[in-house]
């Protein structure tokens, strides 16, 4: 039986436990990098994507789609861009996927409007803006928040706004929604924080 020199053997010990440790380090580290890579202005987006995905509205709608896409929440991908410059997010529906921009300025509630008005072209695909589109984007927006809304055209920024002065006016967020009138969303002019949604095929 071949025997070991006691140095030797601790060396080779010692030189397993750090590349043990190394390996622990290196999946930390890709954690921590996938974790930075997803996190838009506080918000998880590839978690709130996920949690979006399990509400009714997108339960009932996904039923729509081909089979091999029922049972998966669109991938995400995040890149970062300067303000001003293209817009909030986009749906790439044919690939069944959402790009999210990570722009200067943003806020926690901006980008959870960016992501339900992303995955309702998901799970209306064929539907553009129309009224279809706009009841899975509105329901998607009242089931994540418990906000009842007004209907809108394609943003609910305008409502975020809304909410946010209710905040400090330390009026409840259900007092302003049921003072929305029908349309109070849409007033026509473009604004600068407005979620664009670009379809491709």
């Amino acid at each position: 039986m071949l025997r070991k020199a006691p140095a030797l053997e601790a060396k080779r010990s010692a030189r397993a436990a750090r590349a043990r440790v190394k390996v622990t380090q290196e999946k930390e580290r890709e954690k921590r990098d996938e974790a930075a890579y997803y996190e838009v202005h506080g918000v998880d987006t590839r978690a709130e994507l996920r949690r979006l995905w399990q509400l009714p509205i997108g339960v009932e709608y996904r039923q729509t789609l081909p089979p091999h896409r029922r049972n998966r929440s669109p991938p995400i991908t995040v890149r970062n861009r300067v303000a001003g410059a293209g817009t909030y997010g986009v749906a790439f529906t044919s690939q069944h996927r959402i790009l999210i921009n990570r722009i200067q300025g943003q806020d926690m509630m901006v980008v959870c409007d960016t992501l339900c008005h992303e995955l309702a072209h998901i799970l209306t695909p064929t539907h553009g803006h129309d009224r279809v589109w706009k009841h899975v984007y509105r329901v998607l927006f009242e089931q994540a928040w418990a906000i009842k809304s007004a209907p809108v055209k394609n943003r609910f920024v305008s409502l975020h706004k809304k909410l946010v002065k209710s905040e400090e006016d330390q009026t409840a967020p259900g007092d302003v929604a049921g003072d929305l009138e029908h349309g109070a969303l849409d007033d026509g002019a473009p604004h600068e924080e407005d979620t664009v949604c670009t379809d491709q095929d």
